[in-house]
Parts: structure tokens; C-alpha cells; sequence
């Protein structure tokens, strides 16, 4: 039993993901391990290769009292235990039998499971100091996509096929560094063809990965040692040349055919269940030496505990084996879940979309401290569901991740993913072919630019927010992220995963829960009072927008500030419509402007809300540093209602441009507008004499225009250019049957009629819209006919 207690303590702790989970492995552990407990275990030592960098770890094995047949059994025993059971700690190589000293050798592999950096360097120093170089943009992708190729077999069927130098344990998960000599030469020339290396390298490598799980792997170390000699020294680390063409989308889509092809899925070894105990290490002679499972102790050392009755069976032992202190320490590094070949693998899982695999193996970033790397992984993926995953896993272990800022790209073009993130009672659908879009920034010094997220989250769309997640840490054209846009229109199950962007906008969680409604939680961060965001926002501002009244209550000592645009909570609330916080503001902000000269009272129109509009009808006649008024804030959005009571006060204005209430509503074809400001602005005009009705023909706007004609006929501009002749000339043949039997024989400047007009639309080849321009013709041709042979409808024209 002494010796089988070294061998439990070093096997043991390494066997118990595996006998979780196949009990038959299990069975075969206990077999083979009492087999080996008939022998002297050597003192065990790491011990360095000469032929390679390989460490490894090495015991003698007496054999001098052995029987010849005793020798056959244990070399049986050890070969049938190492060759079925494969650990973090070792990798068995061989056991080979020395007839001089009688002594066996065993030799297993030790990896030490921290980064592939490591393995470059130890590579590079075996190998006479040889530079990282360009091999690595070639190993970097075989790397890559070996990274997907986790056994989804048992470990001995996964082992009796791959070469001893070739393989990084971690219990289930199977990291393949393989090189398969041929394939490298071949990519080496193809690499120096800079015009089509790139895709032929990809070919290459989905052949390569075909080629690895169809298990005929092999090893030309003399292949890989030539390529090291040809290239150059490149400064950037392994790690992150294979993230960056991990995220290539052509190698994406040729590991994810090739893993379907397969049949193969990405796993990493559950977490680990048991909790750790520390056991007493005491000295090999000391005869008190009885193994403890006291939680504490004065000399300890720090081990996976065993199962109640793996204890049971070791109750009678009475020594450790000097050895043990130091393979113990090497148990618990090489078993550690955290160790980077796992690590790299979920890696793996953010880059190929892996959503489940990603949320079942999340500990992993907790055990490592690392989850800001990989949700940084994630949103370079531009994958929502999956950042979503490890904000989600953040937040319920209270972690911050750090997010970088991105840059965006402006758009000229309104894109699919902002019509469809705007469009609410759609289901929101991310395809393939708009993920090139995410990231870009649209809109103008007026309407603001946005990104697809920020219009998502101020129109409320969840779907849209979860996918468009790969836009965080975004700014848009004034300096508001996505998080800002969320508290305007806020809901938790928005801001949840806007959170991230708290530090780069500097929201505080006062202006959070205060956008919710949150009052407990307010008055519990009311310390953060009077902060504002990188925009300017308070937290007042966020419970006016979102009409949180007892909230606003909570943070009146906040009024009076101003966003950089100049906007006041006041201004806020009345231009989402929220008439109750608009009346307890007003006493507060009455006689605050926005930097524009804009005014409560021209938010509420802007907003078409009649309520607040009459809390603020003091404001009534006010004007902007443009010359806006409130009422064509509300014409052009076409709110009757609004119009109509800001007539009285506010008929006749234009602004510095000219524009008119009634203008502003022909332009946007509010036709109910045009009706009610007519009589009141009839025959204003924009410089170079142009009316309304002028505006309406050449839109085409045939309800304008025909609310307009009895008011503005007959009228022309500075060039004699009458409505008529804008509608010849856009051949809007609704509006020439109108306006003709008024204008038809009125000449301009140069004296040419609205029919010579016609004529040059029906004759020129370019013009698209042949069989309007024939019906104005024919409209305007009539005219001409003897006055006996006229329409009715033609008739006022014998009055002319």
C-alpha cells in the first residue's frame, strides 16, 4: 500500500472529471492502478530532452528483484494504465527496460499549459534562437482551425491516433499543433504570392482541416525547422496574429463547413464541482505520518480532494512519498481549469458563434479573470447573442468589463439594419449580407448621425439591440452612445446590455434607475447628483424624458443645467410629450433657450404634443435665431391641432430663410395644414418671389395645390415662372389639369409658356416619364382649339 499511495496521489486528481463521466474508464483506473502498486515507484524529476524542447517528466522504476515474467507484467500493467488514460499532468511515451541496471524508464511529456507563446519561445530556443517570423501568419491559421477540432471521442480513441509531440492535454479538450510537413512547404510558396496567396492559403486550409479529422496526422519536424530559417522577424506575438485571422470571415465560414462535415463540436471540460482541501505533509519517517482530511493545517499543501471512498481506500496508508510535495504542485497547475488550452478554446467557441458552448463554459473567464478579453473577442465578431451571453454572465457576477471605443464609419445612405431597427413592430432580423454595415454612422449636422444600435435603442427595439450589439462603444455626430440614445426611451431589458458603455459616456447608475423609475435606488445613489454625461445629459433630464414624475421630484436641485445642444429637462419633457413633468419643471426652466434659441413651447410642436403645448402657450410668438416659431414646427410635422392654436399668435412669421408656416407645411405635403394657415399667409414669398403654391406644383402636391389656388394664382417669381410651368415642367400631370384653365397663357421672363415647356419633355430622349409628359401635352393642347370647341372645364378661359 506505500506505493500505491504514490501512485493514487499522482494519478488520482487527474482521473476524476473522467470518472465522472465514464464510469467504465473509471473501473479500468482502479484495475490498472492496482497492478501498479506492486512496484517501487521511483523518485520522480523533470528532466529536459536533448532532442527537442519537450519537458518531461521522469522516474526509474526497480526492477532488479523481479522475476523476468514479473518485469513483462508491469511493463503490461504501466503501457495498458498510461495508454488509456491521458491527463493534463502527463503524456505517456514509452517504458523501456534496461538489462544492465534492471531498471524501467518511464517518460511522459509535460506541458505546461500557459500560452502558446511559450510553446513559440521554447520552440525558437530549441532550435537555436530562430526569429518569430512570417511562419507564424501561416502557423497562426493552422492554429486556428485546429482550435475547432476538440475531441468529441473518448481519450483513448482520440490518442491512438495522433504522435506523442503533437498534442496539449486539457482532461477532454485535445489542442492539435500537428504540422503536416507537405502542406507547410506548399503554403510557403503560396504566402510569397501576394495577389492570390490569401485565398488559396484558405483553400489550402479547409483541405488541411479535412485532412486532420479524417485522423491521418503527421509530423515533419525537418519541414517546419526549413520554414523557420526562411522568414523574416515580425515583432507581434503568436496570440495575436491567430485572434486577428481567427476573425477573418473566409476562415470562419471553412472551419464551420468543415466542423458540420465532420461532425464535430467544441468542448471544454466541465467545471470543476468538487471544493479544494488542503492535506497534511509530513516527513516519510515520521511515524505519526497518517493522511488527514482536515481543511486546515500549518504544513500544507493545496490538492483536489478525493471522493469519500477513494479515502476509505487510503485510510491504512501510513506514508508519502518524498516525491510527492513536488508532483503535487504539478498536479495542481497542469489540472487547473483556467489553463490557456482551455481558454483558448472558448476563444474558439466567441469566434464560430458557439452561443451554448459559450454560456456553458463562462467560468472559465471568471476563473481566469479574463472576460474583458474575450467579450473585446466577441464584439470584434460583431455577434450580439454572444455579447450578450458574457454581459449577461457579468452582470450576474457583478464583473466590469472594459470596452474599447470604436471608430465608425459615416454614411452617405441610410442602411437596412437603421430602417429596420426603427421599424418596431417588425421582427428584427440581422442577415448575413448587412453585417458589413454595422459600425457605420448615418444622418446630418441636423438630424443627427446614429448608428442601426443607437436607433434601436431609442425606438425601443430588443430584438435590434441584442444582435446590434457589435456597435457598442460608439459615438455618434454629438458625442451620445447607444447607452444615452437606451435612457431616453428606457427599459432594464435594453439598458442591460448597454451597460458597458457607462464609463465612455459617463452615465452614472443614478441616471440609470432614475431613467427607470427606480425611486428606491435613486435616493440610494443620490450622492452622484448634478453628474452629466459626456453630452451634457443629467439625471433629471433621463426621469423627464422618460416621464418619471416622482423621480423628477427626487432631482430638482439638478434643473437649470443644460446638454451641450443647450436642451433642459423642461425642453426634454416637452418634446417626448410628458405634460406632468413639463408643469413641475416650468417655474424651474421657463425662461431657459436651447443654444439655438429654441424654446420649450418648439419642443412640444416638434413633438406634436397639444398637452404641453398649452401648459407652455406663454411661450407663444417666441422665435428661434433662425426665425422659427413654434407653429412651423408644428406645420411641418402637421399637427392641425398645434396650428391651430398658435395661429393667433403666430401667423405671418418667416424665417431667416424666407420660409413661412405655410411653406414649411406645403413641403412636407400636410395638406390639412396648408388648409388652415392659407387665409392667414397667402402670398408670402421666399427670395426670388416664390410662393407656396409655386412649391406644392413642382412637388406635385395636387391637394396643396388645390388647397392653394384660390389664394396664390396667377402669381410669378422673379423670372416670370408661374406654378404652372414647375408643373410642365416635372409633367405632374395632376397639377397641370388644375392650375391650366388659370395660367396657360401666361409668358416668363424669356418669354416661353408652360406648353413650350411640355414640348421639350416630350422630346427629350432621357426623360423617363414619357406618358406624363403626353398627358400634360394634351392638356395643354386642348387650349389651343377654337373657343366653340372647348371642355366645360376649359370654359373661364373665354373670361380671360
Amino acid at each position: 500500500m506505500q506505493i500505491f499511495i504514490a501512485y493514487y496521489d499522482l494519478f488520482h486528481p487527474l482521473i476524476l472529471n473522467m470518472s465522472e463521466q465514464n464510469p467504465r474508464h473509471a473501473r479500468s483506473y482502479y484495475k490498472h492502478i492496482t497492478e501498479l502498486s506492486r512496484f517501487l515507484l521511483g523518485s520522480l524529476h523533470k528532466a529536459q530532452r536533448s532532442s527537442d524542447a519537450v519537458s518531461v517528466l521522469t522516474c526509474n522504476i526497480g526492477l532488479s528483484t523481479l522475476r523476468q515474467s514479473e518485469q513483462d507484467a508491469f511493463v503490461r500493467a504501466a503501457n495498458a494504465f498510461l495508454g488509456q488514460h491521458h491527463y493534463n499532468l502527463l503524456k505517456y511515451n514509452s517504458i523501456m527496460l534496461n538489462d544492465e541496471d534492471q531498471q524501467a524508464h518511464l517518460e511522459a511529456d509535460l506541458w505546461d499549459g500557459e500560452t502558446l507563446e511559450k510553446f513559440v519561445w521554447a520552440t525558437r530556443k530549441a532550435h537555436n534562437g530562430l526569429p518569430e517570423a512570417e511562419v507564424w501568419l501561416i502557423i497562426a491559421q493552422i492554429v486556428s482551425g485546429v482550435h475547432f477540432l476538440c475531441s468529441t471521442h473518448s481519450s483513448g480513441e482520440v490518442f491512438a491516433i495522433l504522435s506523442p509531440q503533437t498534442i496539449i492535454i486539457s482532461s477532454n479538450c485535445c489542442l492539435k499543433l500537428c504540422m503536416y510537413g507537405e502542406w507547410i512547404r506548399y503554403c510557403h510558396t503560396l504566402y510569397n504570392n501576394k495577389t492570390s496567396g490569401q485565398s488559396l492559403i484558405l483553400d489550402e486550409l479547409y483541405k488541411l482541416i479535412l485532412y486532420l479529422t479524417g485522423n491521418l496526422i503527421d509530423t515533419y519536424s525537418g519541414a517546419l525547422q526549413d520554414f523557420y530559417a526562411d522568414c523574416k522577424h515580425q515583432s507581434t506575438s503568436l496570440r495575436t496574429k491567430m485572434l486577428s485571422l481567427i476573425r477573418c470571415p473566409e476562415i470562419q465560414h471553412a472551419l464551420v463547413i468543415a466542423r458540420g462535415r465532420a461532425g464535430l463540436t467544441l468542448r471544454i471540460p466541465p467545471k470543476p464541482a468538487y471544493s479544494r482541501i488542503v492535506h497534511q505533509l509530513a516527513r516519510p519517517d515520521d511515524p505519526k505520518n497518517v493522511p488527514s482530511t482536515s481543511a486546515t493545517s500549518d504544513s500544507s499543501i493545496s490538492l483536489w480532494s478525493p471522493l469519500n471512498s477513494d479515502v476509505e481506500e487510503t485510510t491504512s496508508t501510513t506514508e508519502l512519498r518524498s516525491g510527492l510535495e513536488a508532483s503535487s504542485a504539478l498536479i495542481d497547475m497542469y489540472t487547473s481549469p483556467g489553463c490557456d488550452v482551455v481558454f483558448s478554446t472558448l476563444e474558439a467557441m466567441v469566434c464560430v458563434g458557439d452561443l451554448q458552448g459559450v454560456k456553458d463554459n463562462a467560468w472559465v473567464m471568471l476563473q481566469r479573470g479574463l472576460i474583458s478579453e474575450i467579450f473585446q473577442l466577441a464584439l470584434s465578431m460583431k455577434n450580439g447573442y454572444i455579447i450578450a451571453a458574457i454581459i449577461d454572465y457579468a452582470e450576474e457576477n457583478k464583473l466590469r468589463l472594459r470596452l474599447p471605443v470604436q471608430q465608425a464609419v459615416f454614411s452617405d445612405t441610410q442602411t437596412n439594419l437603421m430602417r429596420a431597427a426603427q421599424a418596431k413592430e417588425e421582427k428584427f432580423q440581422l442577415l448575413q449580407a448587412d453585417i458589413q454595415d454595422i459600425g457605420k454612422l448615418y444622418g446630418s449636422k441636423t438630424s443627427c448621425y446614429c448608428t442601426a444600435l443607437m436607433t434601436a435603442a431609442f425606438y425601443g427595439n430588443d430584438d435590434a439591440v441584442i444582435q446590434l450589439l457589435g456597435e457598442l462603444g460608439i459615438y455618434d455626430y454629438y458625442g451620445l452612445t447607444a447607452l444615452q440614445y437606451g435612457c431616453i426611451n428606457a427599459s432594464w431589458s435594453r439598458l442591460r446590455y448597454l451597460i458597458p458603455e457607462m464609463k465612455m459616456s459617463r452615465v452614472t447608475w443614478l441616471m440609470v434607475h432614475a431613467a427607470l423609475g427606480d425611486v428606491a435606488d435613486v435616493q440610494k445613489h443620490i450622492d452622484e447628483l448634478h453628474a452629466q454625461t459626456h453630452c451634457g445629459y443629467t439625471a433629471l433630464m433621463f426621469a423627464a424624458s422618460n416621464n418619471r414624475i416622482d423621480c423628477v421630484k427626487l432631482l430638482l436641485q439638478e434643473a437649470g443645467s443644460k446638454t451641450q445642444s443647450g436642451r433642459t429637462a423642461l425642453i426634454l419633457a416637452a418634446l417626448q410629450g410628458h405634460a406632468t413633468c413639463v408643469q413641475a419643471l416650468y417655474p424651474l426652466e421657463k425662461d431657459l433657450l436651447t443654444n439655438s434659441g429654441g424654446t420649450a413651447l418648439m419642443a412640444a410642436a416638434e413633438g406634436q404634443s397639444l398637452e404641453c403645448a398649452k401648459c407652455l402657450i406663454k411661450q407663444a410668438g417666441m422665435r428661434s435665431r433662425d426665425g422659427y416659431t413654434a407653429m412651423m414646427w408644428a406645420a411641418q410635422n402637421g399637427s392641425v391641432e398645434l396650428v391651430q392654436l398658435l395661429l393667433e399668435s403666430e401667423a405671418g412669421y418667416q424665417n431667416k430663410s424666407g420660409w413661412s408656416a405655410l411653406m414649411l407645411a406645403t413641403s412636407e405635403n400636410r395638406w390639412e395644414c396648408v388648409k388652415v394657415l392659407a387665409p392667414r399667409e397667402k402670398g408670402l414669398l421666399r427670395p426670388g418671389k416664390h410662393t407656396a403654391l409655386m412649391l406644392a406644383a413642382e412637388c406635385g402636391y395636387h391637394k396643396c395645390v388645390e388647397m392653394l389656388l384660390p389664394f396664390e394664382k396667377g402669381m410669378q417669381n422673379a423670372d416670370g415662372c408661374t406654378a404652372l410651368m414647375y408643373a410642365a415642367d416635372c409633367c405632374h400631370l395632376e397639377c397641370v389639369s388644375l392650375l391650366a384653365q388659370y395660367e396657360f397663357n401666361i409668358k416668363d421672363n424669356a418669354k416661353r409658356t408652360a406648353l413650350m415647356r411640355v414640348r421639350k419633355r416630350v422630346n427629350d430622349p432621357s426623360f423617363s416619364r414619357k406618358e406624363d409628359a403626353q398627358g400634360c401635352l394634351d392638356i395643354l393642347t386642348e387650349l389651343l382649339k377654337p373657343r366653340s370647341m372647348l371642355p366645360e372645364s376649359l370654359e373661364p378661359l373665354i373670361h380671360q
